[in-house]
């Protein structure tokens, strides 16, 4: 009888299936005998490696693997720090590069939304919830609109919506764009999953406006295996 060359897939699918349902808990061993018994030992061994990379189980040591601790899920709304602090979570910030850059040294989408010759303040950071990296963000804001919050700025950890409330540009508006994408090695890096390469990321340019006036032009960069998107469309 023929062997499926897909049978590790299949097995995959299964696991998965347990630990989402509740059936195998966290930290529950991973032992082909006690999860699978009938499994051939090498499409089991691929299944499991898959998800070790995806980060839903945890190799703790060369013979044994388990099922690693639920993790939150990104659920982005409005203001990061604001949005995951109401969720009783803790989200934190940090700062990889903060500096004045010109309009004309911008990426097209900030170009295209900011006078030109005018000076921005670019925050380029790494967010996380619960000490998990969850996403990398590089924020441009107009100087002239912040200036006043420069030094609050200057300390990294900051909500950017009570900043900007404080310069009279509260925010009333966000746009976003959103698509699937493969990371670079040094976003891997700084997300952290760098021994995870199954996980891709969610891109979302977005634009927040006080307004009719851009405030923001955020480029995030999300860990796709860490986001959810909720929407409502009135029909």
């Amino acid at each position: 009888m023929a062997v499926s060359p897909f049978a590790w897939c299949e097995l995959y699918d299964e696991i998965k299936a347990l630990i989402k349902s509740g059936a195998l808990r966290a930290e529950a061993d991973m032992a082909v005998e006690a999860v699978s018994p009938n499994a051939d030992p090498e499409d089991f061994r691929k299944a499991i490696d898959r998800l070790v990379d995806e980060g839903v189980l945890l190799r703790t040591s060369p013979e044994r693997v388990v099922v690693a601790q639920a993790r939150a899920r990104s659920r982005r709304g409005a203001s990061f720090q604001g949005d995951y602090r109401d969720q009783g979570r803790s989200p934190t910030i940090r700062t990889i590069k903060l500096e004045l850059v010109p309009t004309d040294d911008a990426p097209p989408l900030v170009h295209q939304t900011f006078a030109p010759g005018s000076m921005l303040v670019r925050h380029h950071h790494v967010q996380s919830v619960d000490g998990i990296p969850h996403a990398i963000a590089e924020s441009y804001v107009p100087y002239d609109i912040v200036r006043g919050q420069w030094q609050d700025i200057r300390s990294g950890n900051y909500d950017l919506f009570e900043v900007l409330s404080a310069a009279k540009h509260p925010v009333t508006r966000k746009q976003e764009t959103l698509y699937v994408d493969s990371p670079t090695f040094q976003e891997r890096i700084e997300l952290g999953i760098e021994t995870m390469p199954s996980v891709s990321v969610v891109r979302l340019d977005c634009i927040l406006y006080s307004r009719q006036t851009p405030v923001e032009v955020c480029l995030l960069c999300d860990r796709a295996d860490l986001y959810e998107f909720n929407y409502v469309v009135e029909l």
